[in-house]
């Protein structure tokens, strides 16, 4: 069974670095995949310097504005 991330009150983002991608790509990719959820560019890869991201794909979660989770391999 699958879940909405939306009924369970859950905010999610796609946040990705611009050194991969452009507003094309995100345009492209929101319309391949039906991406409902916001999709962005992190312009100055300031959430991928701050959370010490230096690969991809990564799940970050946060709680009231802080980092409690961050898993790289999945």
């Amino acid at each position: 069974m699958l879940i909405s991330w939306r009924s369970k009150g859950i905010d999610v983002e796609v946040k990705v670095s611009q050194l991969w991608t452009d507003q094309t790509a995100v345009r492209e990719y929101v319309d391949k995949f039906s991406a409902t959820m916001p999709v962005s560019i992190d312009y100055g890869n300031d959430l991928f310097i701050k959370n010490d991201i230096n690969s991809v794909p990564n799940l970050l979660i946060y709680s009231d504005g802080k980092l409690v989770s961050k898993q790289a391999k999945f």
